[in-house]
C-alpha cells in the first residue's frame, strides 16, 4: 500500500470514527487529542529503548511508527488535506534536505564573499509576474515602469483587488518554482567560483511562506545554479552585519537590483553591482556600479 492509499484508508476510518465534522472547533479539539496520542506512541517507544539499553524491539519500532503515521494522517484528513498534496510536499522537503546537506558539506574558510540577490538578478521574476497579471487578471503591466510590483497598474485596472491578494495568487500557482533563469546566470556564478569567490545567495523573499521557501530550493535544484549558501531576509544589510563574513571583512561586493538594499549596502561601505532596471535608475552612490547584463559584469570582474 503506497502513501496515498494509506491516507485514503485512514480517511475511511476517520469517517466511521468521527462522522462528518462541520465545526472547526470540533476539528481542533480532535486534532489536539490525536497529536497527544502521537506523542505518547513515540514516548512509549523511547521508554522501552531506555529499558533495553538503547536496543529497540523491531515490532515496537514498526507498530509504534504505524501508530504515529496514522495519527498524523488522521489529522490531515480531518482538515481535508489531499494526499497528493502531502506527497508533493514530501518531494519538496526531500529536495530541500538534499540541497542543504550538499551545500553544508563544505564550510566557509575565509574565501572572499559575494552576496547575490535572486529575483531579477539570477531569475526573471518581474516579467513572469507581468505575464501572470495579463493571463490571470487581464491587467496589462508595463515591465518598464518604475513600480516593481506594478501596484498602481493593479489598483487602476482592478479597482478593488488587493495587490497582496494578487501576489498570493501568484505564489499559490507555484510560479516561484519555474522562473526563467537570467541569461548567463549559471556561467556567471561558475566564473565567480573559478575565481575563488564564496557565493552567498541572499533573497528578501519571505521564508515564513512555506510555498515560497520550498519552491526557492526547488528552483535552485532545477536550474543548477552554483552557490555555497542561501538565506532569506528582508533586511539584507543587517543580515550581512550579523554574519561571520562581515566581521572578517570578507564581503567583496553585493549584487542586487533593489534600490532599498543597494543603497543600504552602499551607504555602509559595501560595493554594489546593480543591473540596470527602470525601477532603480535613480540610485546614486559612489559605491554603486550599474551593469547591462551578466555577460557585461563578467568582463568587468
Amino acid at each position: 500500500m503506497n502513501f496515498i492509499d494509506m491516507m485514503r484508508a485512514q480517511a475511511q476510518y476517520n469517517e466511521s470514527k468521527f462522522g462528518k465534522l462541520e465545526s472547526n472547533e470540533e476539528k481542533r479539539s480532535i486534532s489536539k487529542d490525536l497529536a497527544l496520542n502521537s506523542y505518547n506512541s513515540i514516548n512509549k517507544m523511547i521508554e522501552k529503548m531506555r529499558v533495553t539499553n538503547g536496543l529497540p524491539n523491531e515490532d515496537d519500532l514498526i507498530y509504534s511508527s504505524v501508530d504515529v503515521l496514522r495519527y498524523v494522517m488522521s489529522i490531515l484528513n480531518l482538515w481535508e488535506i489531499k494526499p497528493e498534496d502531502v506527497s508533493k510536499a514530501f518531494t519538496l522537503k526531500d529536495i530541500y534536505l538534499d540541497v542543504e546537506n550538499r551545500i553544508h558539506e563544505k564550510q566557509w574558510s575565509g574565501e572572499p564573499v559575494i552576496i547575490v540577490d535572486i529575483d531579477d538578478v539570477l531569475c526573471e521574476f518581474r516579467s513572469t509576474f507581468a505575464d501572470f497579471l495579463s493571463r490571470r487578471y487581464d491587467i496589462k503591466a508595463d515591465v518598464e515602469s518604475d513600480q516593481y510590483f506594478f501596484v498602481e497598474d493593479i489598483l487602476k485596472a482592478s479597482g478593488n483587488i488587493n495587490p497582496e491578494k494578487v501576489f498570493d495568487d501568484f505564489v499559490q500557482e507555484r510560479h516561484f518554482r519555474c522562473l526563467t533563469p537570467v541569461d548567463d546566470a549559471v556561467e556567471f556564478l561558475t566564473s565567480l567560483r573559478e575565481k575563488g569567490y564564496w557565493i552567498q545567495l541572499l533573497t528578501a523573499r519571505p521564508k515564513e511562506n512555506l510555498k515560497i521557501f520550498y519552491d526557492t530550493y526547488y528552483w535552485l535544484s532545477l536550474s543548477n545554479i552554483p552557490f555555497d549558501r542561501v538565506d532569506f531576509s528582508p533586511e539584507k544589510l543587517r543580515w550581512c552585519m550579523n554574519s561571520e563574513y562581515y566581521d572578517s571583512g570578507a564581503i567583496q561586493f553585493a549584487i542586487d537590483d533593489s534600490p532599498k538594499h543597494a543603497l543600504e549596502y552602499a551607504n555602509h561601505g559595501i560595493s554594489v553591482k546593480v543591473p540596470k532596471k527602470s525601477y532603480n535608475k535613480t540610485i546614486r552612490n559612489d559605491n554603486v556600479v550599474f551593469y547591462q547584463d551578466l555577460k557585461d559584469l563578467i568582463k568587468t570582474l
